[in-house]
Parts: structure tokens; C-alpha cells; sequence
């Protein structure tokens, strides 16, 4: 059984994120992805699950740091992905020697609680640099383990 699971964005058409079929049991922090589509907000879905998908886009420069506070959260199961180009806050990061460096993207599924705690680890080390812009973002997203 396919269940679909709904996300409200403002201004941009959310993408499916993976499909797989739903594990009797309730959702763990394991893992497992929703299929995101317009419809009930994402608070009353965070509220069904108790589970949030956190992607962690960062500097690849500083990847090593973020993983690492992340596992002293108390986050063991993670998934990085390196070598993402784009243009933020910091700049942009192509690759090349006009737009140097890259992008790491980490994808956890953890409980409330624990990704609580993984944000308040991550924001310590985004304000452990004052005067200097970290290239460091945190987005959450309601998740349920299917599989």
C-alpha cells in the first residue's frame, strides 16, 4: 500500500522524494522518505510522524565539522552527498578557480527531539565563527519510514 504524504510549500511545487511501501510498526528514526505533494501542511504531518528529515547543505570545507556534531547529537544513521554546485549567501560554489569550492548535502531522519538537538549542535558551530558567514543551512521536513 502506497500512501501519499502531503507537504504545503509557498511558491514552489514540491518533488517527489522516494517511494517505498509502508512497513507496518510505527516510524522510527531510521530513515525512510515521503513522497512530498501539495496538500496538508507540514506541521499536521510532523505531528502524525514524529519524524523529521533533516538536509544539511554546507561548504564541503566544513562538512568533517558538521558530521561530526551531528553524530555527537546522538545522530548515527546519516547519508552524505559531496560535490553540489550552487550560489547562496556565501557566494557562489562552482568548482572552479573563478567560483571555488563545493557544496556537501546530508540527508538524517530523526525524531523531534533528536533533531532538536542536532539543530541546537549545528547552530552552536554556525555561531562559533562571528564575523564570518558559515555556509551552513539546516531544512526539516516531515518524513515516515515506509520500509
Amino acid at each position: 500500500m502506497r500512501r501519499k504524504i502531503s507537504l504545503s510549500l509557498v511558491g514552489q511545487a514540491p518533488s517527489p522524494v522516494h517511494y517505498q511501501r509502508r512497513r507496518s510498526g510505527a516510524a522510527t528514526a531510521g530513515g525512510g522518505c515521503a513522497t512530498l505533494s501539495h496538500g496538508r501542511g507540514w506541521v499536521e504531518m510532523a505531528s502524525q510522524t514524529g519524524v523529521r528529515l533533516l538536509l544539511i547543505v554546507c561548504q564541503s570545507s566544513t562538512a568533517e565539522e558538521a558530521i561530526e556534531r551531528l553524530t555527537q547529537a546522538g545522530a548515527c544513521h546519516y547519508t552524505v552527498h559531496h560535490g553540489f554546485l550552487g550560489a547562496g549567501e556565501t557566494g557562489r560554489h562552482e568548482g572552479t578557480a573563478t567560483w571555488p569550492g563545493q557544496n556537501t548535502l546530508i540527508f538524517c531522519c530523526l525524531s523531534g527531539e533528536q533533531s532538536d538537538g542536532v539543530v541546537r549542535s549545528l547552530a552552536a558551530l554556525h555561531d562559533s565563527r562571528p564575523g564570518h558567514t558559515l555556509g551552513l543551512k539546516v531544512f526539516a521536513l516531515p518524513a515516515e519510514e515506509l520500509l
